[in-house]
């Protein structure tokens, strides 16, 4: 979880980025991940903000 997340809370809302460009993400350590396994060619640079755990 991003040090800018709760750390007792559920969950942490981040934003969404694009796979395809420079990571763009706000926190600290956070890289742009995909969001989807298997996504269809329309959401295939769809990603979040996140850390890997």
């Amino acid at each position: 979880m991003a040090v800018e997340c709760d750390q007792d809370a559920a969950g942490c809302c981040m934003p969404y980025c694009d796979l395809g460009k420079p990571n763009t993400c706000p926190g600290a350590g956070q890289e742009c991940l995909p969001l989807l396994e298997e996504p269809t060619p329309k959401y295939g640079d769809l990603g979040a903000c996140s850390v890997w755990e």
